[in-house]
């Protein structure tokens, strides 16, 4: 940052905070209000008076971290693309410290390996080029060697979908491990740590090995057998070593009933619209969002969720996985001011979730999968009897961990 008018103080202050992993410097300061702009750019952090923090906050913009919403429509698509970018439009991806020609070489050098398994990652919309990645293979490792978004969109949203979506192309290829072999923006630092990706020796890295971290297993991981790890260690780690779970045997988990409409909106969960179902032609479902219904106080989070798609034929069944990361209880207008951004829901919808009492229930939910097979409820009830029993699926019911492994297992076929 060359700013003159602010000071090294300052200066200090904004490089903690990036450090840090923060996402606003709120301050009123004219100086660094000035250089916003450029503060962003170099940064990755918002520079903001106290008065438009709580208006962004007021506004439910506590997600501009990760805004669903940007994404969700068939009109984005993400996966390989033949087409090399030109010179001219990877002009839009150029950082502030970057040379155009370094980037072009970077990624002409790795498309040139094409005879060796090289490929272009794309996301666009109507042939518009939003985010790129390069890769290779390398061995067991599946190498990303430039990962790019434009700055005309929430740059850390489309790299957690490309990051994601790369991740699960890599596992589904039976690599060992995924790497970026990149000097990455800001932006992207903060996207891959948000997925779970670690920091070693050769820069980002993390595991595509499919797998199970059981709670009888006797390894520690980080010092802690997995049987003693809190739902949010679970969380955290699960996050870190997918695409292998990670079952503690005490983890709350629950089936959620949602109706095919709903199932549609906020997991793609439909036979009937099959171009949202596949990763990567579509980004489909949002991966944080919030599911509103009455008062249910019985919910603890972290948990998993195993939604349940009523409405029985072919749009029925369990047809997708989550994490719960919070339950919140109060007024539904309450509720739509502080979540509705992350969510495709009306006010009318959240007031219509309603009990008598004027309350309503938000459900935050992260980390979405599509089961590849969805598993009807006649399959389900031969491996967990108690779905047979009336008026099981009317709402929200916890289940043992060890079925939803079963579910995993047949949903995610090897």
């Amino acid at each position: 940052m060359t700013d003159k008018s602010v000071g090294d103080g300052d200066r200090r202050h904004v490089a903690q905070a990036a450090a840090a992993g923060a996402t606003f410097v709120v301050t009123r300061d004219e100086a660094l209000l000035a250089a916003s702009t450029r503060i962003e750019q170099v940064a990755g952090v918002q520079v903001l008076r106290p008065s438009q923090l709580l208006v962004q906050l007021h506004a439910g913009l506590e997600t501009v971290a990760y805004q669903t919403a940007a994404l969700y429509g068939t009109s984005w698509t993400i996966g390989p693309s033949s087409e090399a970018p030109s010179k001219e439009q990877l002009r839009r991806f150029v950082g502030p410290d970057e040379r155009l020609t370094h980037l072009a070489m970077r990624v002409n050098s790795t498309l040139a390996e094409v005879a060796d398994g090289a490929r272009l990652w794309a996301i666009t919309r109507d042939r518009e080029l939003i985010a790129f990645a390069t890769c290779l293979p390398d061995g067991n490792d599946f190498v990303v060697t430039a990962l790019r978004v434009v700055s005309s969109v929430p740059q850390r949203t489309f790299c957690r979908h490309m990051a994601d979506s790369l991740r699960r192309h890599a596992s589904r290829h039976g690599f060992q491990k995924m790497r970026i072999d990149d000097a990455l923006p800001p932006y992207a630092d903060r996207a891959l740590r948000d997925e779970g990706f670690q920091v070693g020796p050769d820069g980002w890295w993390a595991s595509t090995t499919p797998g199970l971290l059981a709670a009888d297993d006797t390894e520690p991981i980080a010092g802690r057998l997995v049987g003693d790890l809190t739902p949010t260690e679970a969380l955290e780690l699960e996050t870190q070593v997918w695409p292998t779970r990670v079952i503690t045997g005490s983890t709350p988990t629950y089936v959620v009933p949602i109706r095919p409409g709903w199932a549609l909106e906020l997991l793609g969960a439909s036979n009937s619209t099959p171009s949202l179902l596949p990763r990567p032609d579509s980004l489909g479902a949002a991966r944080e969002h919030v599911y509103y219904r009455s008062p249910i106080r019985s919910l603890e989070a972290p948990a998993r969720v195993l939604w349940y798609v009523s409405g029985g034929g072919a749009e029925g069944g369990f047809r997708a996985v989550s994490w719960l990361t919070a339950v919140v209880t109060a007024g539904p207008k309450s509720l739509f001011r502080r979540f509705g951004p992350r969510g495709v829901y009306s006010e009318t919808d959240v007031l219509a979730s309603a009990s008598p009492a004027g309350l309503a229930t938000a459900m935050l939910f992260t980390r979405t999968e599509l089961l590849e097979r969805p598993i009807t409820l006649r399959e389900a009830r031969g491996f967990y009897s108690q779905l047979s029993q009336t008026g099981f699926l009317r709402s929200t019911r916890r289940i043992d961990e060890h079925t939803f492994v079963e579910i995993c297992r047949r949903g995610f076929p090897a």
